[in-house]
């Protein structure tokens, strides 16, 4: 299997991968709970998007969007349901970072949930635990917001 990691065209492309991810999104709120349509396009026009193809199927995306001048956040990183387990998740992350780094990034966060599938993931590429709260606008009563932050070396 040929795995390539490439710029996406468009927040569509994104959107429609989310949708089939949909309910373990955010959980657990979905992609139309979150007004994800309106959220994709200002991140993608406010950053950078790349996606994970495997022999030419759209599998996994992820991005970062930039606030301040050596400061941003990791975006939306989903993988399709049929394809997880099989460290995609990992290589679209890694493709963010390293793009983020040659941007001059310097410090990435990333805002994921307890319990959430990419969790021990984001753990396992370096990001250190900031907090954890409770975040009534984006999860339900029970379910904290987890922040991670990471620095990224020269």
């Amino acid at each position: 299997m040929e795995s390539s990691i490439l710029d996406i065209g468009s927040w569509e492309n994104i959107l429609r991968l989310y949708r089939l991810c949909d309910s373990d999104f955010v959980l657990p709120l979905s992609v139309r709970e979150i007004g994800a349509e309106e959220m994709m396009q200002g991140v993608f026009e406010a950053g950078e998007y790349l996606g994970g193809f495997l022999d030419g199927i759209f599998v996994s995306c992820g991005g970062y969007r930039t606030f301040g001048k050596e400061q941003a956040e990791v975006h939306g990183i989903v993988v399709r349901p049929d394809y997880r387990k099989r460290g995609l998740g990992r290589e679209i992350t890694e493709a963010v970072l390293k793009r983020a780094k040659e941007k001059g990034v310097r410090e990435i966060e990333v805002s994921t949930w307890e319990g959430s599938i990419g969790l021990d993931m984001f753990f396992s590429v370096g990001f250190i635990e900031v907090e954890r709260f409770p975040d009534p606008e984006k999860r339900p009563a029970g379910v904290r917001t987890v922040r991670l932050v990471k620095e990224m070396r020269k």
